[in-house]
């Protein structure tokens, strides 16, 4: 049963790689989007690289660490990872030497700015868990935004629209 488990979350780590985020919604459950978005490796990419398409930073003006977040995310301090499993999302970042302020922390209420590559879909930034309260919106392809209005430090969800 385990290996059968293992081989599953294999496959689906295959197939979130190949695919585009958000195009696919509705070719994964919401357990394989959270599980898809807690994966380092297709979160912590270089962001106008990655696979995914929205880059949230923990300072203004897209400095400090970041990650990149493909599908919604109902609460950014519990997203499945494993069955039975959660965590916060946290920020990551990469370079040479120390690293970027931010680097570890969890992404809920600790964002500042934020970055939509996405050719299609707006991204949303929400005040509250569950996609409510006031928001930062991003319109589709490269719309920065260099300190959210809305949701600074103040984040809790996010979701493509």
């Amino acid at each position: 049963m385990r290996a059968a488990k293992n081989a599953t979350v294999s496959m689906m780590v295959g197939i979130i790689l190949a695919m585009s985020a958000p195009a696919a919604w509705a070719d994964l459950s919401e357990e394989q989007q959270a599980y898809a978005n807690s994966s380092d490796n297709l979160a912590c990419g270089i962001p106008q690289e990655s696979t995914f398409k929205f880059a949230i930073y923990y300072n203004s003006g897209l400095a400090g660490s970041w990650r990149m977040i493909g599908y919604n995310v109902y609460d950014l301090d519990w997203v499945r990872y494993q069955p039975h499993r959660s965590a916060a999302l946290r920020f990551c970042g990469s370079g040479a030497g120390t690293p970027p302020s931010g680097y570890g922390e969890k992404i809920k209420n600790n964002a500042a700015t934020g970055d939509n590559w996405h050719y299609k879909y707006w991204a949303n930034v929400h005040f509250n868990s569950g996609y409510s309260g006031p928001k930062d919106s991003l319109a589709p392809y490269n719309d920065t935004l260099y300190q959210f209005a809305y949701v600074y430090n103040e984040n809790a969800s996010f979701s493509w629209s």
